[in-house]
């Protein structure tokens, strides 16, 4: 029987080992989200498997603000008023839930000594542009007006994100320096920075267009449901990378990690070189040898742990806190 989506066997000298195994083990004969008929049910299909068990934490809350949900995760501290991270999660703004990325939150917390908000924003294609982008502003400024009751440091907050969550951070970092709210930090990971890209303006569209988790088909599936007009994709909200030399001035620092496997790579890059240009301090990690969701991949890859570990330490240093060790978040599975 033919395998419904193989791994192009020209990546295979390229491409971790573990992946490798992992993929056509569990992944190779699982459809994409594109593949399979349209069902709002599919909404909480996970984008990915092989992550890691979330762990615990002291408590966490859920907060209904009124069209879509919030989660507080509360770290392990005598503090009063911890600092926090604002964290948006992936699935090209149509897969996705406040349990979508539990095991990074649940990690940031333990390492940085922070509590962290998951925002469960509306999805498309029910829910277009520009909501998603609306809901994550808006969680933004719940968290600024309302932290201090919620047991939360207001004046003190990151915000980062995974993919389509990367692309909703990177618009609310510039829209918090535009508003005159200081951010700590923005936390980018394989972010959507342009959604005009394509092969003719991006090198990653061309060499890393059959690579697994997001090849070109399914990424233009993903923009074609949350920007169905054709015009809302060069607006700044939903393509950072196209915003005004005022928007990206007054940008935060950035830590931003790519993959050298990601169709997002040379977008991610161009955006952390814009940042740079505009005199901003920005720290670029690259796995090389990794694809789009490895991140999410912790469960089964050593490399999506070091990524992982990586974003966890540099919260950490920013909120003040030692760095943590790998067997500080992670069960060796030896």
């Amino acid at each position: 029987m033919a395998v419904l989506n193989p791994l192009d066997p020209a990546l295979l000298p390229r491409l971790n080992k573990q992946y490798i195994d992992f993929y056509n083990m569990n992944l190779a004969n699982v459809p994409m989200i594109h593949q399979l008929p349209w069902d709002p049910s599919l909404h909480s299909m996970k984008s990915v498997a092989g992550g890691a068990p979330a762990l615990p934490v002291s408590r966490t809350r859920d907060l209904d603000l009124h069209t879509f949900r919030i989660r507080i995760f509360y770290p392990d501290t005598d503090t009063a008023n911890p600092p926090v991270v604002i964290w948006y999660h992936g699935g090209g703004m149509v897969l996705g839930s406040l349990e979508a990325d539990n095991a990074l939150c649940t990690r940031i917390v333990r390492a940085a000594g922070c509590a962290v908000v998951a925002v469960d924003y509306r999805l498309a294609p029910e829910n277009p542009f520009p909501t998603g982008a609306d809901d994550a502003w808006t969680a933004f400024k719940y968290i600024v007006e309302h932290g201090s009751e919620l047991g939360l440091d207001a004046s003190r907050i990151g915000i980062g994100g995974f993919s389509s969550g990367g692309n909703l951070a990177a618009t609310v970092s510039q829209r918090a320096g535009l508003e005159g709210f200081p951010l700590a930090f923005v936390v980018l990971s394989v972010p959507v920075t342009d959604n005009t890209a394509g092969p003719e303006n991006f090198a990653s569209w061309k060499q890393n267009r059959n690579c697994p988790g997001l090849n070109d088909d399914k990424m233009l599936w993903y923009r074609d449901q949350y920007l169905p007009k054709t015009l809302d994709r060069a607006d700044p909200r939903s393509s950072p990378l196209l915003a005004p030399d005022e928007w990206v001035a007054v940008s935060p620092d950035s830590y931003i990690v790519l993959a050298g496997l990601d169709l997002l790579y040379s977008e991610g890059l161009a955006y952390s070189e814009r940042l740079k240009k505009m005199g901003k301090a920005v720290d670029v990690v690259v796995f090389d040898d990794l694809p789009h969701l490895a991140m999410a991949m912790d469960g089964v890859l050593d490399r999506a742990q070091e990524w992982n570990l990586g974003i966890c330490n540099y919260i950490a240093e920013r909120f003040g806190q030692p760095p943590v060790v790998l067997s500080d978040l992670y069960e060796s599975r030896t």
